[in-house]
C-alpha cells in the first residue's frame, strides 16, 4: 500500500497514537516495549522506555495499526505488547511532510534518536561524528565550509554505524550501499533500522 493511501485509511485517533508511539520510541534509548494492560476500567496503554501512560486507549486504533503493519504486537496474560516496527519511520516521515514542518520535525526525531546515551554506547565512533556536527549546527553563525564539515561528519557517521551493525567495509565516501544492505539485513535489530534511517534524515536537515 502507498503512503498516501495509508495515511488516508487512517483514523485521526490512529495517526495521533501513531505519531506520538514513534517519537518515543525514537526517543528512548533502551526498553521501546508499549504495554496495553487491561481492566475492569478500562485498559492503560504505558511505554517502557519513559513514564508515558494513556487511559482508556482507543483500541480500535491499535488494531488499525497493526492491519497495516506498523506496529508488532504480542498477548500477554494481562493484555499485550506492541512495537513500532523499522518499516513504520518511512512512514512516519511521509506524514511529517504532510504536516508542513519536515525539516524541523524530523531533525528533532533524529537528534532525539542519535545524541542520547545509548547511541553512544553502542556507536562510540560515530556518535563522535554526530557530536561534532550537532556543535557546529548550533554555531551562532554558519559558514558554507562549516555545512560542508557538518555533511562530512554525518557521512562519516552514518558509515560507522552500516559498519558497526554489517561487519562490512566500504568506501567512505559512499557508505550507501551498506547502509541500504544494513536496513533490509534480516539479522538486523529491529531497534538499529531508526538510527541509520535519522542519520541519513538528519544530513538532509541539517544540510
Amino acid at each position: 500500500m502507498q503512503y498516501r493511501e495509508l495515511a488516508e485509511r487512517l483514523t485521526p485517533e490512529a495517526r495521533i497514537l501513531f505519531i506520538e508511539m514513534v517519537e518515543l520510541h525514537l526517543a528512548a534509548t533502551e526498553n521501546r516495549r508499549f504495554d496495553l494492560i487491561e481492566h475492569f476500567g478500562g485498559p492503560t496503554f504505558r511505554f517502557a522506555g519513559s513514564d508515558w501512560v494513556r487511559e482508556m486507549v482507543d483500541e480500535g486504533a491499535i488494531s488499525d495499526l497493526l492491519e497495516y503493519g506498523l506496529l508488532r504486537g504480542t498477548r500477554t496474560g494481562t493484555g499485550a505488547n506492541y512495537e513500532v516496527r523499522g518499516e513504520a519511520i518511512g512512514f512516519y516521515r511521509f506524514l511529517m511532510e504532510l504536516s508542513g514542518q519536515p525539516v524541523e520535525q524530523v531533525e528533532d526525531a533524529a537528534v532525539r534518536h542519535v545524541d542520547g546515551r545509548g547511541f553512544a554506547r553502542r556507536h562510540p565512533s560515530a556518535a563522535e561524528h554526530v557530536a561534532e556536527a550537532l556543535k557546529l549546527q548550533r554555531s551562532d553563525s554558519l559558514t558554507v565550509p562549516m555545512i560542508t564539515e557538518i555533511g562530512s561528519h554525518l557521512r562519516a557517521a552514518v558509515f560507522d554505524v552500516a559498519a558497526d551493525l554489517t561487519g562490512n567495509e566500504a568506501d567512505r565516501e559512499n557508505p550507501m550501499p551498506v547502509l541500504k544492505s544494513a536496513i533490509e539485513a534480516a539479522d538486523l535489530q529491529d531497534r538499529e533500522r531508526p538510527v541509520l534511517t535519522q542519520l541519513v534524515e538528519l544530513d538532509r536537515a541539517l544540510g
